[in-house]
């Protein structure tokens, strides 16, 4: 490889940074090597994840706890696909930890797979668009918690938005069925996997008609099928919302307001507040990276009349109209905090959007190489501290979810004279976890007393358990309540 300069200043960088650059960009300068890389790197975090200690992490116990048979609903706040994934999954390899692992980071994959084929088509440049995608290494939510942690149905959004673009910019060019059958199936299935999903779709759908090529698409007889399509993938869920025992605006107002009341201007601020720091942790540390290498990119005044403009007029008035929705929501006092995954749907065109930019306004080939080392060295880091969490943790946090001995507590209840019954937990901590020992047996969670197990088997034991502050703790309010 030729030496680049190595700044503005013309000064030649040294040979070996110039070849541990370029080894670092080898790997995601095509789609073959881009597909096979994130293969690798998912599928090592699947086995490490499959191999740490057997407790289930907070958003895995909600959809374990829940998928104890098929139904169009099970709670207010998430859409029913994820359960139905870890439902099919837990048929098939039983409830646990294999289960999860399998449905997360087939899903992970997926969602790279899939934002990859969307960059390439919107970039047209094989090698810029594995290092977009490469791009969400960087990212905390992908880089790091949705490796184990948390991040379900969040994951699940994440793929079928992609989906959906990719389908939608497959929809510009060829205008083919496949197109409009996948652009149907990904509003669908895109609802189905988180509500908020809207939030993607909604603005995406709405800049197209600003767009000649695709509103002449999207105007076509055709998209009435698609939007068919849609409409019946999401249809009995629908039914089971307007008809089932759900509350989702009361589920919406426990995510987006504070349990205090705030006035108005106390309200913005705060919504403000939680905005700008939600979104700098979403972005994390991907934005840091950006500002260092590519800063000049950021500023105004690229060309009109170039082969990318299009493209870069069209992600950005997109991600301004999501942003726009956003502020909006805070400015009418509607919306008083948000968390990272609330902004997902504004991250996720952010890294083509920012090669568009780049295509017109060329950095030095290094600053390229650069982003793909230190996505590479990032992912590095997280691998040695989730390798080494599975010894340190015990140590610093002895009560954290990951580290209980379900199997030790599972066997114990089991002597006890629990064989089989009812089980009736706290919460979906306990019930999720003591599902993957008692598989057969239905568990009630007085957390969420709407929900009743498909097969639940009353005149047989009961067993009532719960998470105690202290040896001999009575049992809590809220789960004798729901026993009575």
């Amino acid at each position: 490889m030729a030496e680049a300069p190595a700044a503005a200043t013309g000064r030649i960088a040294p040979a070996g940074f110039n070849r541990l650059l370029g080894a670092a960009a080898w790997p995601f300068a095509n789609r073959r090597r881009a597909l096979a890389t994130l293969a690798l790197y998912v599928l090592f975090h699947a086995i490490l994840r499959w191999q740490s200690p057997e407790a289930l992490s907070r958003d895995e116990l909600v959809d374990q706890a829940f998928a104890q048979g098929w139904a169009w609903g099970y709670h207010p706040e998430q859409p029913p696909l994820y359960t139905w994934l870890i439902q099919a999954a837990s048929t098939a390899f039983g409830p646990g930890i294999l289960a999860q692992v399998v449905v997360r980071f087939a899903i992970l994959y997926g969602f790279y797979a899939a934002h990859y084929l969307a960059a390439e088509r919107a970039l047209g440049d094989p090698a810029r668009a594995g290092l977009a995608t490469a791009a969400f290494l960087l990212v905390y939510l992908f880089g790091f918690d949705a490796l184990g942690n948390n991040f379900t149905q969040t994951l699940a959004l994440a793929l079928f938005a992609v989906l959906l673009l990719y389908f939608l910019l497959r929809l510009d060019v060829e205008g083919d069925i496949v197109a409009y059958l996948g652009l149907g199936a990904g509003l669908g299935l895109g609802l189905l996997s988180k509500y908020s999903f809207i939030l993607f779709a909604g603005p995406l759908l709405v800049v197209c008609l600003f767009d000649p090529g695709l509103r002449r698409r999207l105007l076509d007889w055709r998209a009435l099928g698609a939007l068919l399509i849609a409409a019946a993938i999401f249809l009995p869920h629908g039914l089971w919302m307007a008809l089932g025992p759900s509350d989702i605006r009361a589920g919406f107002a426990s995510h987006l307001q504070v349990p205090v009341k705030l006035g108005y201007v106390p309200g913005v601020a705060r919504g403000l507040g939680s905005a700008a720091s939600a979104l700098l942790n979403l972005a994390s540390p991907l934005w840091l990276v950006v500002v260092v290498l590519f800063g000049r990119a950021l500023l105004p005044g690229l060309p009109a009349d170039t082969p990318h403009a299009r493209w870069r007029r069209f992600f950005g008035r997109w991600i301004v109209l999501m942003a726009g929705i956003a502020l909006a929501g805070i400015l009418a006092g509607a919306v008083q905090r948000l968390k990272i995954h609330h902004l997902l749907p504004l991250l996720l065109p952010l890294p083509i959007y920012l090669f568009l930019r780049l295509a017109d306004r060329p950095p030095v080939p290094w600053r390229l190489q650069a982003l793909a080392a230190s996505a590479l060295a990032v992912s590095g880091v997280v691998a040695a501290i989730l390798i080494a969490r599975p010894f340190t943790g015990p140590t610093w946090c002895p009560r954290c979810d990951l580290h209980l001995a379900y199997g030790r507590i599972a066997a114990e209840i089991r002597v006890a004279g629990f064989g089989s019954g009812t089980i009736v937990a706290d919460g979906v901590h306990v019930a999720g976890n003591l599902r993957a020992w008692f598989p057969d047996q239905p568990i009630f969670m007085a957390q969420w007393p709407q929900f009743t197990p498909p097969r639940a088997a009353l005149g047989r034991q009961c067993l009532a358990v719960w998470r105690a502050g202290a040896p001999g703790g009575t049992v809590p309010t809220e789960l004798g309540r729901f026993l009575t």
